[in-house]
């Protein structure tokens, strides 16, 4: 079954590792410790999803070595200003060939680039791709009817 590694543990990063998780063994990634171990700990993220109980199969962690580790998809769910950041931090870790897929909207500020550029930028010999739609993570996590596109550069993936 493969790996999915969710970095990002704001509501949307959260509310798609809960998706993932029903299927793949995942991890979240977050950035402050204190959250990941209330993840993995209490099963929810008391932050930005507090009245959700999260899966058992979702692991929390603020290693991103650990979170990667052996990650056959990377769904990066961290905002537009430090995505370049986070990836750049991430990229001694990533699995050779893992698509990276972003969940985040917007574009970077200074070059005006989207995230799915970035990580042309950054992790050129991975396929990129995108996951958008008119969702809100509470629906999601309420398992309310939703509606997502995937896109990807990659036929083979695809």
């Amino acid at each position: 079954m493969p790996r999915t590694a969710v970095i990002g543990a704001g509501s949307w990063g959260t509310a798609v590792a809960a998706l993932a998780a029903r299927n793949s063994p995942t991890v979240l990634w977050a950035r402050r410790a204190d959250l990941a171990e209330t993840i993995a700990t209490a099963r929810v993220n008391r932050d930005y999803l507090p009245d959700y109980q999260l899966p058992k199969g979702l692991h929390a962690t603020s290693s991103l070595e650990e979170a990667l580790d052996g990650a056959e998809v990377v769904v990066m769910g961290v905002p537009s200003h430090g995505f370049r950041e986070i990836l750049d931090e991430a990229k001694p870790f990533l699995t050779d060939g893992a698509p990276i897929i972003s969940l985040t909207k917007g574009v970077e500020q200074d070059t005006l680039k989207r995230m799915t550029e970035v990580i042309a930028d950054v992790a050129p010999d991975h396929p990129r791709g995108v996951l958008t739609g008119p969702n809100l993570a509470k629906e999601v996590m309420a398992g309310w009817p939703a509606a997502s596109v995937v896109a990807i550069d990659d036929d083979d993936i695809a």
